[in-house]
């Protein structure tokens, strides 16, 4: 495509200098003199256009198994479960329960993802989730709130077959959505991972209800910046070989099989260990970890 592309921007800007020289020589009066200049002052319009086309072309995903960004939907589209948002034109203020007081403002530019609603005295509330530098966090906003007029729709992401890049590169709430409890199995790295120091929560059981100390990652580096999935390992697991951020990549990968939506998800409890996260109830507390994976056995890859 860049071949053909660079060969038409080269034709246009030789009708273009043509058409320059054309334009300081006396004017011929002839229909074929016109036919030239008016060719000439299209190209000069039109070679603009092309590169500006060209420069902010974007290229196709090079990954299918990775999930796109989410694209814009109708303003008009309920915000349903897995409807997601991005905040525009200032903050986001959430509440920590339904009907409560705003507890904290998420900051513009950030994405929530909804997950429910309920009625409380007359009104509804929309229960989402969002991420910063405590984790993933949950909050309630109401749906008369002005500050709805702040959010700018995108579309639900795709359920697709559960590969590792897709699943790594999906929303907690999308994960559980789309898998439910379906047993999964997806392969690569695993990293050394854990929450934010000091801990947002407190959790129990432990196992569990705490961030995963673990991930399985497909890239490997002193960022990892491709898709990634927490884990968590029960007490009869013992720990699948580490491989550190910084490389090299070793010739083992793992492969994990496992599952979301865990039904012991239903005894977590999750104490606040700081001031500013919000307080998490018995019902976000299983949720939190019904997002979680379990896994349940794990292998080497061996060729």
């Amino acid at each position: 495509m860049v071949a053909p592309v660079a060969t038409i921007l080269a034709w246009l800007a030789r009708r273009a200098e043509h058409a320059q020289v054309a334009a300081r020589s006396p004017a011929p009066r002839s229909a074929r003199s016109t036919t030239i200049r008016a060719a000439g002052l299209v190209a000069v319009a039109i070679i603009p256009a092309i590169a500006l086309w060209i420069a902010t072309r974007q290229p196709p995903d090079s990954d299918p198994s990775i999930a796109p960004s989410p694209t814009r939907i109708d303003e008009s589209a309920p915000f349903t479960e897995g409807v997601q948002a991005e905040i525009v034109g200032g903050t986001l203020p959430l509440a920590a329960t339904a009907g409560g007081e705003p507890f904290l403002d998420v900051e513009e530019g950030r994405g929530v993802t909804f997950i429910a609603s309920r009625e409380v005295d007359g009104s509804r509330w929309y229960l989402v989730q969002y991420l910063d530098a405590l984790g993933y966090l949950f909050g309630w906003l109401p749906e008369r709130s002005e500050a709805m007029s702040r959010l700018v729709r995108l579309a639900p992401a795709e359920c697709r077959e559960p590969t590792m890049g897709w699943v790594g590169s999906l929303e907690p709430a999308d994960r559980l959505r789309c898998f439910g409890d379906q047993k999964l199995t997806i392969e690569g790295y695993v990293i050394e991972w854990g929450g934010s120091d000091p801990a947002t929560y407190l959790g129990t059981p432990e196992w569990l209800a705490n961030e995963g100390e673990f991930a399985l990652t497909l890239a490997i580096g002193p960022a990892v910046d491709g898709p990634v999935v927490p884990f968590h390992l029960t007490s009869e697991l013992l720990i699948p070989p580490l491989t550190p951020r910084d490389g090299p990549i070793p010739a083992e990968r793992v492969v994990l099989e496992g599952h979301f939506d865990d039904p012991r998800a239903v005894d977590c409890r999750h104490e606040a260990a700081r001031l500013d996260a919000p307080p998490m109830d018995s019902t976000l507390s299983e949720l939190w970890c019904r997002q979680q994976f379990v896994v349940e056995s794990w292998h080497l890859v061996t060729d």
